[in-house]
């Protein structure tokens, strides 16, 4: 019923937590196993994964939201933007508008963003139709010992 198909997603996004942590995968690969993961299971999302969405890492620790704002809100509007919890030097930044992400990442490509003094690693956080994400790659032993 609901309640295992909710246990079962809160096994997975542990899981998921987990290995970001130990830099096993990527946020981004975590993310879409998420939402790849929910989707499978049947269970509404919250919101889909909208183009307008950029993935920060390799930020210092103790960033703040407010410190994610400052060095990305040159680039256009923001909608929204999260740190992870517990410390994890990661978070994402949504804009308003699909322009704003191609100026930020222009930028990134050309030159560096500074989130406190440390510069960011930025990429675009992409929605994939089930269909094109290999759920089974994910888990595979030769994935986890890379």
């Amino acid at each position: 019923g609901i309640h295992h198909r909710r246990e079962l997603m809160q096994d997975t996004l542990n899981e998921m937590v987990f290995k970001v942590r130990r830099g096993a995968i990527s946020p981004e690969h975590a993310s879409r196993t998420i939402h790849g993961c929910g989707a499978m299971l049947g269970l509404q999302l919250e919101e889909n994964l909208p183009g307008t969405t950029l993935i920060v890492t390799g930020i210092r620790k103790k960033a703040k939201k407010e410190d994610v704002v400052e060095a990305f809100k040159e680039f256009g509007d923001i909608e929204n933007a999260a740190m992870a919890t517990n410390s994890r030097g990661f978070g994402v930044v949504r804009y308003r508008s699909p322009t704003s992400v191609q100026r930020a990442m222009d930028r990134y490509r050309m030159g560096e963003i500074v989130v406190q003094d440390v510069a960011a690693n930025v990429r675009v956080l992409k929605e994939y139709p089930l269909g094109e994400v290999d759920m089974t790659r994910q888990y595979s032993s030769e994935r986890r010992m890379r």
